[in-house]
């Protein structure tokens, strides 16, 4: 099992600590699997079929 570290976005997590901040004031990129779309907290970057889990649109698992 994986705890949330304070600048991971986790499930039910949509913030993260401002000091996880990069040197020019963004925050990281989430680091998605090959083929998956980064979305962060916006679901609505993520096409259909798929959901924006701890930042990535990962496909639905039926």
């Amino acid at each position: 099992m994986n705890t949330c570290g304070k600048c991971q976005l986790c499930i039910g997590k949509t913030t993260l600590d401002p000091s996880c901040a990069t040197t020019d004031g963004g925050l990281p990129a989430p680091q998605c699997k090959p083929g998956q779309k980064v979305c962060g907290t916006d679901p609505s970057l993520c096409l259909e079929g798929t959901a924006c889990v701890t930042g990535c649109c990962v496909p639905w698992i039926y």
